[in-house]
């Protein structure tokens, strides 16, 4: 029975900058490690290319197989850039999502998204910047989000919108 339970549980770790190396990645093998993931969502081709090189001729050299599990980035929906740098939004202000194109401030914000005015509706949380910042929706107007800020801090171009609370029609 041990012996089945061995088989079917797997070490799986992610490789960053600080374990991309030959030394930290065969210490991580002799320990045990089967499946290597690659996060796609940062990092350059020929970055993942010289990882995928690293372990697979690291793991013949040791005579084990290691998999390797490619986490590809989905569809991510992202304020734009704001006008004069990060700006700090503050909790209970109103902070306006739009789908015009327009020079982020701390009152409004571009998303390239255009179709979230039609997957939010009052009440609904969205999280920006992975969950540092959140928004309340109050109302959509047009191509407007009206949020209030529940939780606030600084916010720079380009950070990820996440509405855990919508079935988004993002292609």
């Amino acid at each position: 029975m041990t012996n089945s339970i061995q088989r079917a549980t797997k070490i799986v770790a992610t490789i960053g900058p600080a374990s991309r190396n030959v030394e930290t990645l065969g210490r991580m093998m002799d320990a045990g490690l089967n499946v290597v993931r690659m996060n796609f969502s940062h990092g350059s081709k020929e970055d993942h290319r010289e990882t995928y090189d690293m372990v697979r001729n690291l793991a013949r050299a040791k005579g084990i197989t290691v998999g390797i599990l490619q986490d590809l980035q989905g569809p991510k929906i992202r304020v734009g850039t704001f006008k004069d740098g990060p700006v700090t939004l503050v909790k209970g202000e109103e902070f306006i999502l739009t789908s015009e194109v327009v020079d982020g401030t701390v009152r409004r914000a571009t998303t390239q998204y255009a179709g979230l005015v039609q997957d939010v509706r009052p009440g609904m949380k969205l999280l920006l910047d992975d969950g540092n910042l959140e928004l309340e929706v109050v109302k959509v107007e047009g191509q407007d989000i009206l949020t209030t800020v529940v939780i606030g801090g600084k916010l720079s171009d380009k950070k990820g919108i996440n509405v855990p609370e919508a079935a988004l029609s993002v292609p």
